[in-house]
């Protein structure tokens, strides 16, 4: 299973997910759609970058990925609407 998330009890803490972009593994978009109905932040990574994740990235030498992910982190209603469209781009 690829993705990997740990539950602990921080109500003082902003976390933010952010999901492997491997759009065709059904159990990746499973967890996504959970989190998001679970109202928490997610970051819906572009696409258009190169790699699936942040590793990926930052080994293909993406810049700014603190910006990338602050402009793309999303939830609630924005994040419902982003996941149809971003979820559907194969």
């Amino acid at each position: 299973f690829p993705v990997t998330i740990y539950i602990f009890d921080m109500k003082e803490c902003d976390i933010v997910y952010i999901p492997d972009r491997d759009v065709r593994n059904p159990n990746i978009m499973k967890v996504i759609r959970k989190i998001i109905k679970l109202g928490k932040k997610v970051c819906l990574l572009p696409l258009d970058l190169p790699g699936k994740d942040l590793n990926e990235m930052v080994q293909n030498g993406v810049k700014n990925l603190k910006e990338i992910i602050d402009c793309n982190t999303i939830q609630g209603l924005e994040a419902e609407m982003k996941f149809l469209t971003w979820s559907k781009v194969k």
